[in-house]
């Protein structure tokens, strides 16, 4: 099945198990698009887990609509994911207003009149241990662009919960430059302060990574007890654009945590995250329970209630005719 991911900008097509980008024109296949965590709310609680699934959910929504930052006179579109621990479930919605959907996706609605399947992008790393065939561990990946950044934490494979982070924009205020200037330093300097002839400016930018990573360290350690889990195996870090000097600067921090640091590992040019949001899009888009989608296709005709009865119709007058034929003959 040919699968399309939407972004903003431009498109993915995911054919014959090969991913492709281009601009954004119509295309047939099933549609799909993703929302990253700063469109969202999430919200977790955590239940025992002898409750049953009805009480859980019950629960989970009185908990929603007290929850601050909530209008209860707005509509939503939410879905629910469940995390089994060894002694508890915990239960994350994930929300966003629908007025927001059609915002966001209005121009990709000019194209294309229905959105088949959303996903939130923070579950789509899943897929980067079936493409390297890495091992599941207790892992952490880290997304760092302009206007995005987040961690997912996945526990042999299988997602725990994500965190936003400060991201690039957050750096070029402080810097008081623009992202095209910000990018070539981070790629040219980076966290090497031999490159600088500004020691200041080195200063800036050494002080928001060091932030940077102690918030990474903070959540990790928290979310230990929380999600009972030992110990974190991996942190594996994907930027679009390099960073000089990070690994080199950080590998030996996260090591004395008994942690490797890793880069991202794709074979692909394209932004790795929204290469796997394809490839998650294109296995997972008859999944209801993650889709946060409300532009959905029209049925065809014939699934409508005239299309019935236009088949209705039809019906009664081939056996009319059939049985007129019959008695004539």
């Amino acid at each position: 099945m040919r699968v399309i991911n939407v972004t903003s900008n431009y498109q993915y097509i995911f054919d014959n198990g090969k991913v492709v980008k281009e601009g954004i024109s119509y295309q047939k296949g099933v549609v799909t698009s993703f929302l990253h965590p700063k469109h969202l709310f999430s919200i977790t609680k955590k239940f025992d887990k002898n409750l049953s699934e009805d009480t859980i959910f019950l629960e989970m929504e009185k908990y929603i609509y007290s929850y601050p930052g909530i209008d209860i006179n707005k509509s939503y579109k939410n879905i629910f994911l469940k995390i089994e621990r060894e002694n508890y479930k915990i239960i994350e919605a994930i929300l966003i207003e629908e007025e927001k959907l059609n915002n966001i996706f209005s121009d990709i609605l000019k194209v294309y009149k229905y959105i088949d399947f959303i996903s939130p992008s923070f579950l789509a790393w899943s897929e980067y241990y079936k493409i390297t065939k890495i091992e599941p561990k207790n892992d952490i990946f880290i997304y760092f662009n302009e206007e995005e950044a987040f961690l997912s934490a996945f526990s042999n494979g299988k997602y725990l919960f994500h965190k936003s982070l400060n991201k690039l924009s957050t750096l070029e205020k402080l810097l008081n430059k623009d992202k095209k200037e910000v990018v070539e330093i981070l790629k040219s300097k980076g966290l090497d302060i031999k490159e600088y002839e500004n020691e200041g400016e080195f200063n800036v930018i050494d002080k928001f990574f060091s932030e940077f990573f102690l918030k990474v360290f903070n959540i990790m350690n928290f979310s230990l007890n929380e999600y009972q889990i030992p110990k974190f195996d991996r942190i594996i870090f994907y930027s679009p654009f390099d960073i000089k000097g990070i690994f080199e600067q950080y590998e030996n921090y996260w090591g004395l945590n008994k942690i490797e640091f890793k880069k991202s590992n794709l074979s692909t040019e394209y932004d790795h995250l929204e290469y796997l949001i394809t490839i998650f899009n294109a296995n997972n888009y008859e999944n209801e329970n993650i889709n946060l989608s409300i532009f959905s296709r029209p049925p065809s005709f014939f699934k409508t209630k005239a299309g019935k009865f236009f088949l209705f119709l039809i019906f009664c007058l081939i056996s009319v005719s059939g049985y007129v034929s019959y008695q004539y003959y």
